[in-house]
Formats: structure tokens, C-alpha cells, sequence
């Protein structure tokens, strides 16, 4: 999952000073999961920019039929139960509801190092979180879904609205933007 963060950050860093909305990886082929204390991985990036319109990403959809409310807690147990013990900026999702391969939850962005992530696009913590809420579409604490480590082995498409971030990385509300 590091291995897509910097893959994201080396796309916002090749695009440093530009007005730029949306940040599209696709067809990510994750290798072997990279841990923070192992030597970054080889991969190769390639870069395309383009006109994009005012909805950057997709709406929610308003309502999804069956979503039943997953406790944090009991969510973020259950994971340690199989090794993925989380620290604390790692454990910051609630309002989870799941249904069947589909989830939804919020969170607030991690505290920062001052000296480092701050100038992250996105905080390595929040990152994680979203594929926290993957698994969470998964599967339900202790339903017996969720035995062993799963990691992506590849990720079709991730979109970031980097407009949104640095709005709110320089204080404003990102009103107006999905």
C-alpha cells in the first residue's frame, strides 16, 4: 500500500506549482507489500495531464440498500486477532457502515510530523485507512471471513481530488467539491 502512496506523491511532486484537480493511478500491479523498514521497490511511473471538469470524482450514492453500522472498536479487534495490530494514528475510522462489498465511513485526517508529512498530498495513516475501509466491505468483525492477512495484489483505479486536500491543508472548507 506504501508502494501506491509514493507512486501518488511522485505524481504530485512531478506537477508541484500547477492547478491541478484530479490525480487518476491506474492498473497498480502491487508486487510484493512493502513495509516501511524495507528498501523502496522499482516501479516506473508514467504521467499524463489533462482538462478536468468541475465534479472531479463521482457522487455518493444517496442511499444504499442493507448497510447495518460496524462498531470501530470491535472492527479494528478483530484485525489484531489476525496481526494487523494498528497504532493509534492508524485507528481513527468511524461512522462505518458495510453492507456486502460495499462500505462507507469518515474519518479525521491523522496529526502531522512537522517536519515530514505535512508535506505529504495525502497522510501515510489516512492512506491506510482507506484500505482499511476495503476490508470493512469485506468482511464483518469476528464473522470468520477475515482469518489472514489479505493485501491487494493489484488496485484497477484510485482517484485523489487534490484540489481538495490542499484546500484543506491551507484551513478552507472544500464545499463544492465531491
Amino acid at each position: 500500500m506504501y508502494d501506491v502512496a509514493l507512486a501518488l506523491e511522485a505524481s504530485n511532486s512531478l506537477i508541484s506549482g500547477q492547478n491541478v484537480q484530479l490525480i487518476e493511478l491506474e492498473n497498480i500491479s502491487i508486487g510484493k507489500a512493502i513495509t516501511l523498514k524495507e528498501p523502496a521497490a522499482d516501479w516506473t511511473l508514467f504521467l499524463s495531464v489533462g482538462q478536468v471538469d468541475e465534479y472531479v470524482l463521482p457522487s455518493r450514492p444517496d442511499s444504499i440498500p442493507g448497510l447495518v453500522p460496524v462498531d470501530a472498536e470491535e472492527l479494528y479487534e478483530s484485525m489484531s486477532h489476525i496481526g494487523l495490530g494498528y497504532s493509534r494514528e492508524f485507528r481513527k475510522m468511524e461512522n462505518i457502515c458495510r453492507t456486502r462489498n460495499y462500505t462507507t465511513s469518515s474519518t479525521m485526517e491523522p496529526t502531522t510530523d512537522q517536519d515530514n508529512s505535512e508535506a505529504l498530498l495525502v497522510h501515510l495513516a489516512l492512506f491506510d485507512m482507506y484500505f482499511q475501509t476495503v476490508i470493512a466491505a469485506f468482511c464483518y468483525p469476528d464473522d470468520g471471513s477475515f482469518w489472514t492477512h489479505y493485501l491487494p495484489a493489484s488496485v484497477d483505479i484510485i482517484r485523489v481530488n487534490a484540489s481538495c486536500f490542499r484546500l484543506l491543508r491551507s484551513g478552507h472548507s472544500p464545499s463544492g467539491l465531491r
